[in-house]
Parts: C-alpha cells; sequence; structure tokens
C-alpha cells in the first residue's frame, strides 16, 4: 500500500492506491478506515476519497462551528492535544477531559498573546492530565491576564493607610556624592553600565519593593564598651562585622576590587 495525505489544507482528504486502511499516526489522529469505495479526482489527477480517524471524530465533537479554533493554535500546539490523545488510544475519559477545555478555551485571546503561550498552556494541561484542577488554574490564569490589561492594579489591595509608610522609601534619591562615584566608574573602570534605576522610570502600573523589617525589643550589649547600643551604634557595627553574622561556609562580604577606587577605606569608615 502507498499514501500520502492530498492536501494540508483538507485534513479529511488522501491519496489512496486501491487500499482501505491507511495509517496517518505521525500526524497525532490515529489509524483511521476509508468511509467507502466512491472516489473522485484531484486536481493532479490522482483519485482520492474520504476517511476517518479518532482525531477527525474527536475534532468534529468539538462546539465550534468550524475547526478554525482549533487550527489557529499553533502546529506544536495541536501536535501536544493530538500526542496526548494518541496515547491514551483516544478513550472516552481522555477525550471528555480534552474537549471539555477546547469547548471552553478562548481562541480569540490566545491570538493576541506571545508566540509560543499556547504551546505553555497545552504542555501544562497534558503534563497534568487535563485534569479538572489544571484546567481551573489555565482558566484563572487566563481571565486574571485579562482583567489586568483593563486594570494593571487589580492586585495592589493595598489600605489607604499603609501608603503613607512606604512614601520615604518611593521618595529617596541617592545624594550627590553616589551619583558622582557612578559617573566616575563608568569612566575609569573597565565595567562602563553603572547605572541608577530610578522608580519614575519603571515600565510597568506596579512597583516591587522588597521589605524585610527587624523588630529589636532590646538593644544588645556593645562588646567592646559593655554599654548598650543605641540603634545608630548597632547598625554601624553589624555593617562592619557583618560577616560575624552569617555562615561564611555559605557566603561572606567584602569590599570591591574591579572598581579601581580604595574601596576598603570606604567599607570601614
Amino acid at each position: 500500500m502507498t499514501s500520502e495525505q492530498y492536501c494540508a489544507d483538507d485534513y479529511t482528504t488522501i491519496i489512496e492506491n486501491n487500499s482501505s486502511y491507511i495509517s496517518i499516526s505521525e500526524t497525532g489522529w490515529g489509524n483511521g478506515t476509508f468511509v467507502n469505495t466512491n472516489t473522485t479526482m484531484s486536481p493532479s489527477g490522482v483519485f482520492t476519497t474520504l476517511v476517518i480517524t479518532p482525531g477527525m471524530t474527536f475534532i468534529n465533537s468539538l462546539n465550534f462551528d468550524t475547526p478554525e479554533g482549533l487550527f489557529s493554535l499553533s502546529s506544536d500546539a495541536q501536535q501536544i492535544i493530538f500526542n496526548y490523545l494518541g496515547v491514551h488510544n483516544f478513550d472516552d475519559p481522555t477525550k471528555a477531559r480534552v474537549k471539555y477545555f477546547l469547548d471552553h478555551f478562548n481562541f480569540f485571546w490566545i491570538n493576541e498573546q506571545p508566540a509560543g503561550t499556547d504551546i505553555d498552556i497545552f504542555n501544562s494541561l497534558a503534563q497534568n492530565g487535563f485534569s479538572s484542577e489544571s484546567n481551573m488554574i489555565i482558566n484563572n490564569w487566563i481571565k486574571l491576564k485579562d482583567k489586568l490589561v483593563t486594570n494593571p492594579n487589580l492586585l495592589l489591595n493595598i489600605p489607604c493607610a499603609e501608603i503613607p509608610k512606604w512614601k520615604i522609601l518611593t521618595q529617596f534619591s541617592p545624594p550627590q556624592s553616589v551619583k558622582n562615584k557612578i559617573e566616575s566608574l563608568n569612566n575609569q573602570s573597565i565595567f562602563t553600565d553603572y547605572n541608577i534605576q530610578y522608580l519614575d522610570h519603571a515600565a510597568g502600573a506596579a512597583i516591587n519593593l522588597d521589605y524585610f523589617p527587624v523588630t529589636i525589643n532590646q538593644m544588645p550589649t556593645n562588646p567592646q564598651t559593655g554599654n548598650q547600643f543605641t540603634p545608630s551604634q548597632f547598625l554601624n557595627y553589624v555593617r562592619l562585622n557583618i560577616n560575624n553574622f552569617v555562615n561564611t561556609n555559605i557566603s561572606s562580604f567584602s569590599p570591591s576590587t574591579i572598581t579601581g577606587i580604595n574601596e576598603s577605606a570606604i567599607w570601614n569608615s
């Protein structure tokens, strides 16, 4: 038997040579049989006939007016879907799980996303067996992405009373001495990409500010004087002796040696 696909745009038509059975499992659509022996002439002069495979039957079971929705996905995403169905021999439970997701999938939305998004989605679903949980996670993620387009501040559910606490941090500006040093590093260091990143230049509507507070109920004693530290004294002590507070087998802190400036003098000042 010899056979080949007749037209990539016509997924139900194949060229046949006096055979009633064909395998197109490499497409992920499974083995199929010819519907009947009635043939029509193709433009190339070869007789063709309709073939039915599990994959085609599955496509026809979807709640689409036309299959354009499914075929708007990238070929890689389509392959993931049909490979998953094929691995499970197109059994009814597997088809039901995949069908449920596709029947509720927003194909118009996916067309507006960056290339490869559909591959990531269907890879995740296939790896989790198109389970109801993975279905829910993906659909919730899509809904969230959609809502963030119209309201970028959707996730910033911050009480108004909290905002003033961040005011000092958001309004902080490095002193001119720091700006001057950054500029000088660009002029005399082997590295020339030192920059100050300003919040005003942030691309998104939301800014992530890491803040890790430490509450000290009672200041410790200065081992050098025997007196209790003041807050500023203790901060300076930690800064100058920071390696005494970490596991130096994992990491340690030291002045930079690549700037061309005597950083040790600044570090120990």
